[in-house]
């Protein structure tokens, strides 16, 4: 088995114990207290760009507004998400070996529970 082959497919007790972890795999809790939209849009944003768009909904229905930005399989779909679109110009990060470039939208999916960010995509724009 190759090291990519390894991340893809993690051993089965491995992932277990990951999932059993991670708050984000947990069902909501009885009285959760969500991230307010103020906080999550001040997260999402980093810096001075237009207002994002955005969507407090359960991940199970964030995979609507778009599939492959919405596609955690840990995240447990009953729990509630703020989903947020910046509009406007923002700089990738760039790696190793691609340079950072200019992109015209971000989106990314923050727990609204623990305010961990669970889903992020440069390019493209999960709220209108």
């Amino acid at each position: 088995m190759t090291r990519r082959e390894e991340n893809c497919n993690p051993d089965p007790e491995v992932y277990a114990k990951f999932v059993a972890g991670n708050p984000m795999a947990q069902a909501p809790g009885a009285n959760p207290h969500y991230l307010s939209e103020t906080d999550a849009l001040t997260h999402a944003r980093g810096g001075d760009v237009a207002a994002p768009a955005r969507a407090l909904l359960p991940y199970r229905d964030a995979a609507s507004l778009n599939e492959a930005l919405a596609a955690n399989g840990v995240v447990h779909p009953d729990r509630k998400v703020w989903v947020v679109t910046v509009h406007g110009d923002v700089m990738t990060p760039g790696s190793l070996t691609t340079r950072p470039t200019v992109v015209h939208a971000f989106s990314m999916i923050i727990d609204a529970e623990s305010g961990i960010v669970t889903n992020w995509c440069y390019g493209c724009e999960a709220v209108k």
